[in-house]
């Protein structure tokens, strides 16, 4: 589709103006005033069909009329009296419904890309999504993150979805090189604490178990002795309280046999002979019964208390005996049990092997337990190596995925999709070809900026190939030839305005010999 002319009249300033548009557009060029934004209103009124009343009329006049010729087709739209607005075919045939038609070949409204370069981060995004419009599919993220959670959401555009997916693995990846910093420092002062723990265990291991055991058997032989010491302490005690019980008993004993006064066998014979021959003679003196029952009384009452005291010591006697008896058992048990006292010396050398037992296993207790303290920073020390290294191989995994999620993944949607080579996305700036578009030379900012109006303006309207920018003067010479080159590739008309020192109303048919200057 083609615009080959443009007549305009009554629009804005311009009474009468007939144009020919070459293959790649008109360029309208001219001094603040003398009619370019005039021209290209005309022509966006017709293209799209609407957007613009009355005011538009020239001063004076009541009616003003744009006509353009797109191929075999005639766009007329008539402003004021007897309004209207016509499409018909080179046969005459009418299209019942014009700003559908035009809406189908040439979008509502079109588009310029040099609004584009003027606006922010946000807004150009917003601008490449509406033109570039990419979906992306689960298995395609899954061949950049394997591991993509369940229920991931894919919906949107999708280099926005990578782009969330990208700084999800950034943020991953930053805490991951945090702790793999983190646990390689670890690392290392475990292999520190190990290198120090190994040199301190250093040499022959002791023995522990030996040590043990030697210091048990010395432990053994000192409480034997001690036992012993302290036997004997309490056997001489004992002995002392026995001896002592056993002096006391032939004390007694010999008490005893100074008070019994033993009477003579010849005295008690004498007294029972006299007893005897005092009852002979009571018998046989019967007169002198009285004076012989008086000496019989008081002899028996003598015999008596001689018996009496006869008995009295025998019983002491025999007591004396039986103490002494029991002095003897006591004296022989003690005999028996005597114990050997151990002296002083024997004692404080068995107490010396033991401190020496217990010092030595001390020695082997401190030296074992360094050796496991040794072992234990080993397996710390390689624990913190394998995690250390396990962080950094998933930190080294994750900036490989920031990677192709910064590159391969946005340049390998876009190829699939046909969208703009090397766009991608990072937050809400757009990068070409890896660099962000606010920092791009003028001459990819406009060549990105041409592509975006184009494709949006295909997305409404297929068959169109129109752009319309005003205010080309904005852009250096350089500049400039780039913009209409990228324009009117593809075989795109552009229809645009630049300011000029001439006084007067120029009209440059793009596609010919000098159409840029």
């Amino acid at each position: 589709m083609k615009v080959r002319a443009v007549e305009i009249s009554n629009i804005c300033g311009l009474e009468e103006l007939i144009i020919d548009v070459g293959d790649g557009g008109l360029l309208v060029c001219g001094d603040n005033g003398v009619g370019k934004t005039s021209v290209l209103t005309a022509i966006k009124v017709a293209l799209a069909g609407r957007g613009i009343g009355d005011e538009a009329i020239r001063v004076g006049a009541d009616q003003a009329s744009v006509q353009i010729r797109i191929d075999d087709k005639t766009v007329r739209k008539v402003l004021g009296r007897g309004s209207k607005l016509d499409v018909t075919n080179d046969d005459g045939a009418r299209y019942p419904k014009p700003v559908a038609m035009l809406q189908r070949m040439l979008g509502t409204d079109s588009i310029d890309p040099l609004a584009l370069l003027q606006k922010d981060a946000k807004k150009v995004k917003a601008a490449v999504f509406a033109a570039c419009p990419v979906e992306v599919s689960r298995e395609f993220l899954c061949e950049y993150v394997p591991r993509l959670p369940e229920g991931f959401d894919t919906s949107g555009h999708g280099l926005d979805v990578i782009e969330q997916l990208r700084k999800i693995a950034y943020d991953k990846r930053t805490a991951a090189n945090a702790r793999s910093k983190e646990l390689a420092e670890t690392a290392r002062r475990a292999q520190e604490h190990a290198n120090s723990l190994a040199q301190a265990v250093s040499g022959e291991p002791a023995d522990p178990i030996a040590a043990t055991a030697t210091r048990d058997e010395a432990k053994v032989a000192c409480d034997r002795l001690q036992g012993r010491h302290e036997q004997a302490q309490k056997q001489a005690e004992a002995t002392a309280s026995q001896r002592a019980h056993a002096t006391g008993l032939r004390e007694r004993a010999e008490q005893l046999r100074s008070d019994a006064s033993p009477v003579p066998a010849s005295v008690l014979e004498a007294a029972r002979g006299d007893r005897a021959a005092a009852q002979e003679l009571v018998d046989r003196l019967t007169a002198e019964l009285a004076r012989a029952k008086a000496t019989l009384a008081e002899k028996s009452e003598a015999t008596v208390a001689l018996e009496r005291q006869a008995d009295n010591a025998m019983g002491l006697l025999e007591k004396a005996y039986g103490l002494d008896e029991q002095a003897d058992e006591l004296e022989a048990s003690i005999a028996a049990l005597a114990v050997e006292p151990v002296p002083a010396e024997a004692i404080e050398a068995a107490k010396s092997t033991v401190e020496q037992a217990e010092a030595d296993l001390a020695v082997a207790v401190a030296d074992a337990d360094a050796r496991l303290r040794s072992t234990q920073a080993n397996i710390a020390n390689d624990e913190a190596r394998y995690v250390a290294e396990s962080a950094a191989r998933e930190a080294a995994r994750l900036d490989e995925m920031v990677k192709r999620l910064t590159n391969e993944a946005p340049a390998a949607l876009v190829d699939q999709s046909g969208g703009i080579p090397g766009l991608t996305v990072q937050g809400d700036d757009i990068y070409l070809d890896g660099v962000n578009f606010s920092v791009l030379n003028g001459a990819q900012r406009v060549r990105l900026a041409v592509q975006i109006a184009k494709r949006t303006i295909a997305l409404r309207a297929p068959e169109a190939r129109v752009l319309i920018c005003d205010g080309l003067e904005a852009l250096s010479k350089k500049t400039m030839e780039v913009f209409v080159q990228e324009a009117t590739e593809g075989g795109w008309q552009l229809f645009g305005s630049r300011v000029t020192d001439d006084d007067r109303l120029v009209l440059i048919p793009l596609g010919q010999e000098g159409a840029s200057e």
